[in-house]
């Protein structure tokens, strides 16, 4: 004996597959960008600072056609696979970066020279 399905009801099945589908392609989303934080202490100025975030970005620039534009305090940058973010505070930077899908493999490394190069322009 056959029951009768309320219309608006997906077969059981089928609701599993989408909510499979739709649980895969969330985490998949999720899983494409990798995201890097860094607070980093320095004892500059504003302005020595502001010189300073400049020069890098302006390398950055020439060598991997990262754009970058000022926002008050913050600098702003993108460039192919990058995202992020150089918030200037009192005694400290807070830079953020979101990675596109190739290029969050070489998070790492990436992490790594930007810690490297705020060690050595903001010691």
């Amino acid at each position: 004996m056959r029951t009768r399905r309320e219309p608006s009801m997906q077969p059981p099945r089928l609701a599993l597959r989408a909510r499979l589908a739709h649980n895969a392609s969330s985490s998949f989303r999720a899983s494409a960008m990798s995201r890097i934080e860094i607070q980093h202490s320095h004892g500059k100025t504003p302005a020595q600072s502001r010189q300073a975030l400049e020069e890098v970005a302006g390398k950055l620039s020439s060598r991997f056609g990262v754009r970058h534009r000022w926002d008050g305090d913050t600098l702003a940058f993108d460039g192919p696979g990058v995202d992020g973010r150089i918030a200037m505070q009192p005694g400290v930077l807070h830079v953020t970066a979101e990675l596109g899908f190739l290029m969050s493999a070489m998070k790492g490394p990436i992490e790594s020279e930007i810690r490297r190069v705020l060690s050595e322009r903001f010691a």
